[in-house]
């Protein structure tokens, strides 16, 4: 997949438009939900593809933080030779 076709990909899956009340507390009128394209196998491999791209030759490890990143981060080492985890944040 292009680069081009990924963000069409991204933007007709997951680009939404309405009235959005932000974590911030502030308000938008389009959002991006990243739930709703992580859950497309062509999706997460072009996007692994476009991260390994952009990643050392000595990165070893991947770290996603818990829920959304996960599953980013898991979509790199299917492109290179690394190890996944994730991160958890506890206040």
């Amino acid at each position: 997949m292009t680069r081009e076709e990924l963000i069409t990909r991204i933007k007709e899956t997951a680009y939404l438009e309405g009235d959005f009340v932000l974590r911030s507390g502030k308000r938008s009128k389009y959002y991006l939900d990243k739930y709703l394209f992580e859950t497309c196998p062509d999706i997460l491999k072009a996007l692994g593809a476009e991260f390994a791209a952009h990643a050392g030759d000595d990165v070893t490890l991947i770290a996603g933080a818990e829920l959304g990143g996960v599953a980013l981060a898991a979509a790199l080492p299917g492109q290179r030779r690394a190890n996944c985890s994730r991160s958890r944040f506890d206040p």
